[in-house]
């Protein structure tokens, strides 16, 4: 809660671990060889990278700590949650790219990799079943043709997204509708997930093709708003009024209109970013000579 008690919170973290030195980072190492970077055996995972830092004068210490930990522990592997944004930030900040031997991101997912992942949702809850053209020659397989829709609609779903799995879950999610047959517009709002998943129901979705949708229009204010919750990830409305200087009662006007907008969630307390807007809203800041950075090869 206090972004100040950060770096504390770190050490006394890293107390439970005897084999990770935490003191006399003053030394400065020497540059460890292959050899020893082969005979590493301890993992470190830290889940959100954002949670430890806060975009103000004072809200980097904690990073800075983190930057010396890692470059006097190269005997450790270090697995970082961290999303691209955040990552430029802080090397821009800090250059922490420097202090590792070599940096991997996870890869994008493709249309398959997608497929397989939501399979097992897919098969409780969607029908499954494609419209299909009324204009098929008689040479068609029907078979085929599904599979045909159904290959596509995951290799455009994977482009849509980037290929980013939290933009790609929304896309499906928002891509569901009801067969119309089997739905009254009068039943829709007593229409509940456990009816849909019911085995003795009637009512089934399909997918439509997924669709990123346009950004509203911003303002400069909302733009340092949005920038700041992007490179967090999630942020506490006390935390982001920090970070952007001002007081939470300055910026609640703003919160509200993005959240109508549907461009920023809340989630147990905490604010983020709709991912379907992800996109459009990193090149709606570039545009605007925002700070956004090259996302990791």
């Amino acid at each position: 809660r206090n972004p100040l008690t950060i770096s504390k919170q770190i050490k006394q973290s890293f107390e439970l671990h005897p084999q990770v030195e935490i003191e006399n980072l003053d030394d400065i190492d020497n540059i460890p060889d292959e050899e020893s970077l082969e005979e590493r055996t301890t993992i470190i995972i830290i889940p959100t990278l954002e949670q430890l830092f806060l975009r103000d004068i004072e809200g980097w210490d904690s990073v800075i700590l983190l930057r010396e930990l890692i470059i006097h522990n190269p005997n450790c592997f270090w697995i970082i949650g961290c999303n691209h944004l955040a990552w430029n930030f802080l090397d821009y900040v800090c250059q922490i790219k420097a202090y590792f031997n070599s940096i991997h991101s996870l890869p994008p997912l493709d249309g398959e990799m997608l497929k397989n992942w939501l399979n097992p949702v897919i098969q409780t809850v969607v029908s499954n079943k494609f419209k299909q053209n009324q204009h098929l020659s008689p040479l068609h397989n029907p078979e085929e043709d599904k599979e045909n829709h159904d290959e596509n609609y995951w290799t455009y779903l994977a482009e849509e997204s980037s290929g980013i799995p939290s933009i790609a879950l929304n896309l499906w999610i928002n891509s569901l509708r009801f067969e119309k047959d089997n739905v009254n517009e009068d039943e829709l709002s007593e229409i509940t997930f456990e009816k849909i998943i019911d085995s003795d129901s009637n009512y089934t979705l399909k997918q439509i093709t997924p669709y990123l949708p346009d950004l509203p229009s911003l303002t400069i204010e909302n733009r340092y708003l949005l920038h700041s919750v992007l490179i967090h990830g999630r942020i506490s409305r006390s935390h982001l009024a920090i970070s952007l200087g001002e007081s939470e009662s300055q910026i609640e006007a703003q919160i509200q209109q993005l959240l109508r907008q549907y461009i920023l969630k809340r989630e147990n307390g905490a604010l983020s970013i709709n991912p379907t807007y992800y996109k459009k809203l990193k090149n709606e800041l570039i545009n605007n000579n925002f700070y956004v950075g090259e996302e990791i090869e």
